[in-house]
């Protein structure tokens, strides 16, 4: 999914960061859409809602700004807001009740402006769980971006998106297995607990992996700067959130 935002979380983007968008000319694309309005409450723009949000989802993920307006090449051209309510719940709430599977890690945040009006941001992580399926009152709909359209997904992608979640879901168990009995050879007889996880959504976020080498010297012996020695983090070591070394202070001199 791509980043508009640098990486910051959804509810740290402010106005300046969205006037940027302007700023910058971003165009729409298979990741970002903006709507100048708020989806109404007739069936017809519930349904509306629903496959903008299952369309990214069932691709790769992205954006739905609300309150931006945008040119007809689909360039932000201003933001202009709309008007606070209760957005932020009701779309949650049709979300939860009207898509299946549901869509793990979706966020959604207001963000007020000078003006007092709001700007909707729809935060749509690329899932592992896809494709998801529209169902709000008897519909049995899958949906899926292309550029800045979305369409109907056919008989072809539904199989494919369904093949490559159960061959994701498999490698997924071929790694926990062969983790879990990396484990057990190493702690041998004495007791231990073992937790798998897996994650149930993908986002754009820098990944490193904590079994290169090459890290974890640089956490062992960091670069050196003028004015600075005998600095070191200690040996690595792994933590639910990653990586860490700070068994050791660093000295200064």
């Amino acid at each position: 999914m791509a980043q508009i935002f640098g990486g910051l979380r959804l509810s740290d983007v402010t106005e300046p960061h969205l006037l940027q968008l302007v700023k910058e000319q971003v165009q729409e694309g298979d990741t970002l859409e903006y709507k100048s309005a708020m989806y109404g409450q007739s069936d017809e723009e519930k349904r509306e809602m629903l496959r903008d949000i299952t369309s990214l989802a069932n691709h790769r993920g992205g954006y739905l700004i609300i309150g931006i307006s945008e040119d007809e090449d689909g360039t932000a051209v201003s933001v202009d807001g709309i008007e606070p309510d209760s957005h932020v719940d009701r779309i949650r709430s049709s979300c939860l009740h009207n898509i299946d599977k549901r869509i793990m890690g979706l966020e959604i945040e207001d963000v007020t402006l000078g003006s007092k009006k709001i700007v909707v941001i729809i935060s749509v992580p690329e899932s592992i769980n896809a494709p998801h399926m529209v169902t709000f009152k008897g519909l049995n709909q899958f949906w899926k971006r292309h550029g800045r359209q979305k369409d109907k997904m056919t008989i072809d992608e539904i199989g494919q998106a369904f093949d490559k979640r159960l061959s994701g879901l498999s490698r997924l168990d071929r790694f926990l297995f062969t983790r879990k009995a990396e484990i057990l050879e190493n702690i041998g007889v004495q007791p231990f607990m073992v937790i798998l996880s897996s994650p149930s959504y993908l986002r754009d976020e820098a990944v490193l992996d904590i079994n290169d080498n090459k890290l974890r010297d640089l956490i062992v012996n960091p670069p050196r700067s003028v004015g600075t020695s005998n600095i070191s983090c200690g040996i690595p070591y792994h933590t639910i959130n990653g990586l860490r070394a700070d068994n050791q202070l660093s000295i200064w001199r």
